[in-house]
């Protein structure tokens, strides 16, 4: 083997090598950008990566309009789940809880997501509306839960 060829094989080793970890880094979910501080009953973001123990990790997603939604996770074993969804507006500071109840919530969950993401256009009050129809418990409120959508993800709004 001549010097070149040691060349070429050791590049194309580091690439592959490069390509693998690089690879492995994007398999990696993100960080969480925010948690859910259920003593305060606040969404919180999370200061240079640091997150304090006990706290639920959150990942808002961008509803459109200004609005985030977020999903808070409850339970344990197979009871583990969906329990509440949180809907906020982030220029008026309006929050939509939805608290679903006990059970499957598949219905739910379907409703909401087409709602928030289908193509016809809902009011919170409508969304409210249609989530107390199939069983969940609502509340509308203002500012109460704080740190809108944790700056839309980062964004700062």
């Amino acid at each position: 083997m001549n010097d070149r060829t040691g060349q070429t094989r050791s590049r194309a080793a580091l690439a592959l090598a490069a390509c693998c970890v690089a690879g492995s880094a994007a398999a990696l979910p993100p960080p969480a950008p925010c948690v859910w501080n259920e003593g305060a009953g606040r969404l919180e973001p999370v200061v240079d990566g640091v997150y304090a123990p006990g706290l639920q990790e959150v990942f808002p997603a961008a509803a459109g309009d200004g609005f985030v939604t977020w999903v808070l996770y409850g339970g344990t074993g197979d009871g583990y789940g969906p329990e509440r969804f949180v809907l906020q507006h982030c220029p008026t500071g309006q929050d939509l809880l939805i608290v679903l109840p006990e059970g499957d919530v598949t219905r739910l969950e379907a409703a909401y997501d087409e709602m928030i993401r289908g193509e016809a256009p809902y009011t919170m009050r409508q969304i409210g509306e249609a989530m107390a129809q199939l069983g969940a418990g609502v509340r509308r409120v203002q500012n109460e839960f704080g740190s809108c959508g944790c700056d839309v993800i980062w964004g700062n709004g």
